[in-house]
């Protein structure tokens, strides 16, 4: 589509941009079409589509009109136009040798019809195209098209994502035919690095406006990733992306923007992840991925503590749930005998829900650690009513600190050289209790989580 101003005596408007750059019809079979401006009346020599039929023009506001033109054989097509027949605007667009399929009174862009990911559909929810979670290594996405009026242009489909990527994905659309009002493209993704994306599906059709419709994109590819230097370890499950690396508070980034962090006290000093020294894979399925990370440590003052304790991260995730499934050990490393204890936690939340109920927060009211027991689950409210909320779930003990925050407890040992204390957790985003406790029984159900022991049953009146 051109957008043209005579050159002459009238001011130019800008050209916006190629002729029908975007249709993809074979060249005989299309036409030409221009967006004009006038101010005055001129007189227009443009090239013509080489379609036989005939010319048209409409104005801003009004309908199709043929419009009177001088064709000669090798030369451009003239003919002029006038405000007045332009409407109060001065613009009109202009079809020159519309074909037979060409229909003229057509403002409706393409729609989406079906999405399917690896064979699987995915429901269609206005123009959003949520595709889930999906492999990295290699996944295929059909999504089939069609338009009411007018063939699809097939080189005016475009698929992109946001964030400068432009690799480890691809377009076919050979399965739409020329002419044709509906077909199917293929997106195939191969190599893209796991996390969550964003993008658009561009479409239009071969109307004399050229309809155009955007279509948002989102996909999570799953799977697990390791930063150049392996100081940094990125993981995305569906719905959900984390990332753990070494600092003092700022270790493990959980939905929501929330930042974790795992404290060990050996003896009388606490210990926080200095530098990841290893980092290694357990398991690479297509369903489940485990990477074991290693860390040095530091005091609490940012020192190493070279010859005190080591840190040991265990994180998977799965393609069948949005969970974190976290396991730690604090070893120790000291050479001799050493009381050992490690907390995982200071989450924040507006308020917190337990199996019994709403919580508020006591702690940092009385100005001590509260316990909070061992619950199974818990939910915590964002602070931003926005932002979904955090479903953390262990068979260990939860407990409020003294700041209005969620601590997670091991058990306390005296650990001999070489020993730990082990913590295991889930985590995962969560809109409410209710689908916290939901994600919690299901991870039970299955055997990927283990429930807080019962309690032990009263003793029977004598």
């Amino acid at each position: 589509m051109v957008t043209i101003s005579p050159s002459s005596q009238i001011r130019f408007l800008a050209l916006l941009a190629g002729i029908a750059a975007c249709l993809a019809a074979p060249a005989q079979t299309d036409a030409a079409r221009y967006r004009i401006t006038v101010s005055a009346p001129a007189t227009f020599s443009l090239p013509s589509g080489q379609g036989a039929g005939r010319d048209y023009f409409r104005p801003s506001a009004g309908p199709w009109t043929e419009l009177t033109t001088d064709r000669q054989a090798g030369k451009p097509v003239t003919f002029t136009l006038s405000p007045a027949q332009c409407g109060p605007a001065g613009e009109a667009l202009v079809v020159l040798g519309k074909p037979d399929w060409m229909t003229l009174d057509d403002t409706n862009p393409p729609r989406l019809t079906s999405v399917t990911v690896g064979g699987t559909v995915r429901p269609l929810t206005g123009t959003d195209l949520a595709l889930g979670c999906v492999p990295g290594e290699s996944a295929e996405i059909a999504i089939t098209l069609e338009d009411d009026a007018n063939p699809l242009a097939p080189d005016g489909i475009t698929f992109r994502l946001a964030g400068n990527v432009t690799s480890g994905f691809s377009l076919d659309h050979s399965g739409v035919p020329p002419l044709q009002r509906s077909g199917c493209v293929v997106v195939r993704l191969n190599g893209l690095a796991p996390g969550a994306y964003r993008g658009e599906l561009i479409v239009h059709d071969m109307a004399p406006a050229a309809n155009r419709a955007v279509f948002g994109v989102s996909v999570q590819v799953f799977g697990i990733t390791v930063s150049p230097d392996k100081q940094a370890v990125s993981l995305a499950a569906p719905g959900a992306d984390y990332r753990l690396r070494a600092h003092l508070s700022e270790q493990l980034l959980l939905p929501g923007g929330i930042w974790s962090k795992l404290t060990t006290r050996t003896g009388t000093t606490y210990l926080y992840p200095r530098t990841l020294t290893e980092v290694s894979m357990l398991r690479d399925t297509p369903t489940e991925k485990t990477v074991l990370v290693k860390a040095s440590t530091q005091d609490i003052d940012g020192k190493p503590s070279e010859g005190l304790g080591a840190l040991e991260y265990e994180l998977t995730v799965r393609s069948d749930t949005p969970a974190l499934f976290v396991t730690t050990r604090s070893v120790n490393i000291s050479g001799k005998d050493a009381d050992n204890s490690a907390n995982w936690g200071w989450l924040p939340a507006a308020y917190y829900v337990t199996p019994e109920g709403r919580k508020e927060w006591r702690g940092k009211s009385v100005d001590k650690y509260l316990d909070v027991g061992r619950v199974g689950w818990l939910w915590l409210a964002h602070t931003k009513p926005s932002e979904p909320g955090l479903a953390w779930m262990s068979a260990l003990k939860f407990g409020e600190s003294r700041f209005d925050t969620m601590l997670l407890y091991s058990e306390s040992a005296r650990n001999k050289p070489g020993e730990w204390v082990e913590m295991r957790f889930a985590v995962a985003p969560a809109k409410s209790p209710e689908e916290t406790a939901a994600i919690y029984q299901d991870l039970v159900a299955r055997g990927l989580l283990t429930p807080p022991p019962a309690p032990p049953a009263a003793e029977p009146a004598k």
